[in-house]
């Protein structure tokens, strides 16, 4: 009986013990990520997303169809999926039986030159809130970003600005794509839009 009871409070103690360790090394995992995301927010200068209205009278038809980058301002996260591109074009295309506006996009560009290999990332549009502004998403493990389109012309056919943000573990990327319908703009053009951005 004495020995059960030993082995008893044996038992009972390792558990209570083991269960305060797993708790003091999760709390630890806890404390040491939020560090690095406060760091990384304070010691880069980290921005904020901002929530631009979209372009008055935004249509989705006015956006779909072909459009090539013809300039862009980027933080480093957001420049990740663009690294080594050249002649950068997206595809829009509406979801087949879908009326809330929801968006297919597909990305190209040639890879480390003019004639490099070319890369392509396919995402998609959803959740639109009011037109011009959706959510975006490429990969099922990555959050979301707000997606908008903030300036385009009146048609549609000649000129757009994009602007993406997300925010993830209180670091911010954002991209902002200036976009046209031929593979250049004239000089005049892009500056005018680069202010508006």
């Amino acid at each position: 009986v004495k020995r059960m009871y030993i082995y008893i409070f044996i038992c009972t103690c390792f558990t209570f013990s083991f269960g305060i360790l797993i708790k003091s090394v999760m709390f630890g995992v806890l404390v040491f990520a939020l560090a690095v995301a406060t760091s990384q927010a304070f010691l880069f200068n980290n921005p904020t997303c901002r929530f631009p209205a979209p372009a008055k009278g935004f249509k989705p038809s006015m956006y779909q169809g072909r459009w090539y980058e013809v300039g862009k301002i980027q933080t480093a996260g957001g420049a990740v999926f663009q690294e080594g591109c050249h002649c950068t074009y997206t595809e829009i295309e509406p979801v087949a039986d879908n009326t809330e506006g929801e968006q297919t996009v597909a990305n190209f560009c040639n890879k480390y030159g003019h004639d490099g290999e070319v890369s392509t990332i396919d995402g998609k549009l959803f959740n639109m809130k009011r037109p011009g502004e959706w959510q975006q998403s490429f990969f099922p493990f990555v959050p979301p970003v707000d997606y908008r389109i903030i300036v385009i012309d009146d048609k549609g056919a000649e000129y757009a600005i994009e602007y993406d943000c997300g925010t993830t573990l209180s670091v911010t990327n954002y991209c902002i794509h200036i976009l046209s319908r031929t593979p250049t703009l004239n000089e005049e053009t892009v500056q005018m839009l680069l202010k508006k951005a």
